[in-house]
């Protein structure tokens, strides 16, 4: 169970971050009780824990599909996961800091 922590945490953030997203004017029910803070966060800690995930999997030489296009189109993890998840986590601080 110790080892699957980190996916387990993964898959409730995922779960909860669509809910922020618009169900009346375009504002969930998370943006509107934590505010755009906690969605931030939320999102540098998701893509930030999906980027030391890809470096590690890179690291190790593992021969896996990249999760965005890899399981149709047989696209192999690169360091292109990498920028994006960093890229996201860069954007989601920005939004923070703003």
């Amino acid at each position: 169970m110790k080892r699957y922590l980190p996916l387990i945490v993964l898959v409730a953030l995922s779960a909860l971050l669509p809910l922020a997203v618009g169900v009346d004017d375009g504002r969930g029910w998370l943006m509107d009780f934590m505010g755009y803070f906690l969605v931030n966060f939320a999102m540098i800690a998701l893509m930030g824990f999906g980027a030391i995930g890809v470096f590690t999997a890179l690291k190790k030489g593992l021969n896996i599909d990249c999760a965005c296009m890899g399981t149709s189109l047989k696209v192999p993890l690169s360091t292109v996961a990498i920028v994006e998840d960093l890229g996201m986590v860069i954007l989601a601080a920005l939004l923070l800091i703003s």
